[in-house]
């Protein structure tokens, strides 16, 4: 299987739908980091509502998600976005998503596992 099915596979498994799984780390002791970036090319200024698709910084985020096979770390590598209305205020903004909204630090899943 080529690297770019391997990394579609394990977007569809991890079943974020806004999401793609950039790359899995498998630790010595077996325990998996999970990276992932939102697909998203623009985002709407939560202050003003323009859309942009300047991208101001990435950040690393650790959200909690269900373990499967083991203990996982999911790490969000998340936009924040330039504003570049001038009547704004707002300069720049983090993203979010449905499954992960303005400051969550875990998936909806956690809720309803167990």
């Amino acid at each position: 299987m080529s690297k770019g099915r391997a990394v579609s596979a394990a977007t569809v498994l991890f079943n974020l739908p806004d999401y793609r799984v950039v790359r899995v780390v498998r630790d010595h002791a077996g325990d998996r980091t999970v990276t992932v970036e939102t697909l998203s090319v623009e985002a709407a200024c939560p202050s003003c509502g323009v859309f942009t698709s300047s991208v101001h910084q990435r950040t690393l985020q650790r959200v909690r998600d269900v373990a499967f096979d083991g203990p996982v770390t999911v790490v969000w590598d998340k936009k924040r976005w330039r504003c570049w209305e001038v009547a704004c205020s707002r300069r720049a903004f983090a993203g979010a998503t449905a499954q992960v909204p303005v400051r969550a630090r875990f998936t909806p899943r956690p809720a309803g596992a167990g």
